[in-house]
């Protein structure tokens, strides 16, 4: 994802996407400015770690909106370079 020019104030908010690999329980939520969509229990979520950095991969990870406006679902695909990851206890 690409975030927009801070300078420009007429570009939408910086989106905000969190996953969760957890088997069967895998989660995943992408915040925009038109709403967010969220999917629990996501199929095609991955993860691995590679000298000490956590890769996620998402393929075909299909993401319903949260928004009446913009009622359409997401497909997502990509990989992620994690910049913070949160430890379960």
């Amino acid at each position: 994802m690409n975030a927009p020019d801070t300078e420009d104030e007429t570009a939408p908010g910086t989106p905000s996407f969190t996953a969760a690999d957890l088997g069967e329980n895998s989660s995943a939520t992408l915040s925009v400015s038109t709403g967010s969509y969220v999917k629990a229990g996501a199929a095609g979520i991955t993860s691995s770690k590679h000298d000490g950095v956590w890769i996620m991969t998402l393929s075909g990870t299909e993401l319903g909106s949260t928004s009446v406006e913009h009622p359409d679902p997401i497909t997502v695909d990509g990989t992620i370079t994690c910049g913070r990851t949160i430890a379960m206890p």
